[in-house]
C-alpha cells in the first residue's frame, strides 16, 4: 500500500518532495527563499541581510501603493511599458525616503506621465 505522504530529507534533495523556504514576514510583507536543499545556511545568511534593508514603514508604504494605484490607472492611462517605469520609479524613490510619498511628489510624478 502506498501513501501519499509529502517527505523533506534536508540531506538529501533529490528524495525532498516539497521545498521549506526560510520565511519572513512584517505585516503584509512576505518573502521567502530557498536553495532548494543546496546550502540552507547561505539561505538563511542572505535571508538575514536582506531582512536589515526592509524598512520599519513597508506596510505603510504598501498601503498608499494600494490605495494610489487605481487613481493613477485612471488618472495616466498609461501602456504597460510606461505603467512598469512609473511603479518602477516610485516605488524606488519612496524606499529612498523610507515612507509614502505626499500629494505634491505624487503630482510631480503625474505631471511628468501624463501625455
Amino acid at each position: 500500500m502506498k501513501f501519499q505522504i509529502e517527505i523533506n530529507t534536508v540531506d538529501q534533495p533529490s528524495l525532498c518532495s516539497f521545498i521549506m523556504p526560510v520565511i519572513f514576514e512584517k505585516g503584509k510583507f512576505k518573502l521567502a527563499m530557498s536553495s532548494s536543499g543546496a546550502s540552507p545556511m547561505m539561505t538563511k545568511l542572505l535571508m538575514q541581510n536582506i531582512i536589515e534593508v526592509i524598512p520599519d514603514s513597508i506596510d505603510v508604504m504598501l498601503d498608499w501603493r494600494c490605495e494610489v494605484r487605481p487613481y493613477l490607472k485612471e488618472t495616466l492611462k498609461l501602456a504597460f511599458t510606461e505603467w512598469k517605469m512609473l511603479q518602477k520609479e516610485l516605488c524606488m524613490y519612496m524606499l529612498k525616503l523610507n515612507r509614502p510619498l505626499t500629494t505634491e511628489e505624487l503630482n510631480v510624478f503625474i505631471k511628468r506621465y501624463q501625455k
